[in-house]
């Protein structure tokens, strides 16, 4: 099973970006009837998801700009050629097979000193037994990843369009604190921007794997790689709950159970079948009398949706 914020407590109070009171999930009703019927909530998998750069752009990006690829061999070329310059806390393994191959290509004839730098230069730039690790370390991370994605925004047509099945979905609506303290994870806002952020410093991690040092954490946050996607998808006002997977677990899902009275509305569509509404409601009751429910529908002389009550009354 997924892990826990270990520091959830101390996290929540010293948070300086707080959500709203509301967060809402746009679902199909059939969905809804599962969540409902069961009492749980599905985290899915980021690799599901029908953006593809979601939570699956690369964090080493930075590591792939031509500026990179000239530092990374600026710095095997100076390494090789001065041992001066390596640093104190070089790992010992390393310092050894450095100077073994510094003496052997010092042992050189001058004239071929150059040749042979720069074949070590390629060569190494060429493979390096970390990266491969580290690329299949990022890889197992990514697939382990579980989010519950909530939205801000409740009337947007756009979103009962693509995750509300046309309209004929159902709209969740939870209390923010009440989620967070029964599933112990923080709620956190998705930032929306026109590139990816830069995860690693590329100076950094080109003199962790040369010299054997200590290599930039990227896995300390689950929600880091979840919450950055392309400011075309900003009308969603997204926020994610993040967890991790245990290694080797299977598939790519996680439910958990909702939290007692998190569940605080049930809005319909305006396309929403009125016996599927009316299950949905009995199916909604058991979680509390704030439970309150509601219907969208379309305003003449207007192209937004608006809000009313619904009770199981309802003619339409």
């Amino acid at each position: 099973m997924a892990k826990d914020d270990a520091d959830y407590p101390e996290a929540r109070r010293t948070r300086t970006v707080q959500p709203p009171a509301v967060l809402h999930k746009y679902t199909s009703a059939e969905t809804a009837r599962l969540i409902l019927s069961t009492g749980r909530i599905r985290f899915q998998s980021p690799l599901r998801y029908n953006d593809p750069f979601d939570s699956q752009w690369d964090p080493t990006w930075t590591l792939q700009t031509q500026e990179a690829l000239d530092f990374n061999r600026q710095l095997l070329k100076r390494a090789i050629e001065d041992p001066a310059s390596w640093p104190e806390e070089t790992d010992p393994e390393t310092r050894s097979a450095l100077f073994e191959e510094y003496q052997r290509i010092d042992s050189l004839p001058p004239a071929d000193r150059a040749t042979a730098i720069h074949e070590f230069v390629k060569d190494v730039s060429d493979f390096r037994e970390e990266d491969q690790k580290w690329l299949a370390r990022m890889l197992d991370f990514r697939r382990r990843l579980r989010v519950l994605c909530l939205s801000a925004n409740p009337e947007m047509a756009t979103m009962w369009s693509h995750y509300a099945d046309q309209h004929r979905g159902v709209l969740l609506t939870f209390d923010t604190k009440r989620l967070e303290d029964g599933l112990k994870r923080l709620l956190k806002d998705v930032k929306y921007k026109d590139s990816p952020p830069k995860m690693l410093d590329m100076e950094e991690w080109y003199k962790a794997v040369t010299f054997g040092l200590p290599q930039p954490d990227l896995f300390g946050d689950t929600s880091v790689w979840t919450r950055t996607k392309s400011t075309e998808w900003s009308y969603e006002d997204e926020w994610r709950l993040t967890t991790l997977a245990a290694k080797g677990s299977l598939g790519d899902y996680e439910d958990f159970d909702i939290p007692r009275n998190a569940l605080v509305g049930v809005t319909f569509g305006c396309r929403t079948d009125m016996e599927a509404a009316k299950e949905l409601v009995a199916l909604a009751l058991p979680f509390g009398e704030q439970v309150a429910f509601f219907r969208l529908y379309m305003p003449v002389g207007s192209f937004r949706l608006a809000r009313q009550d619904f009770s199981l009354s309802d003619p339409n």
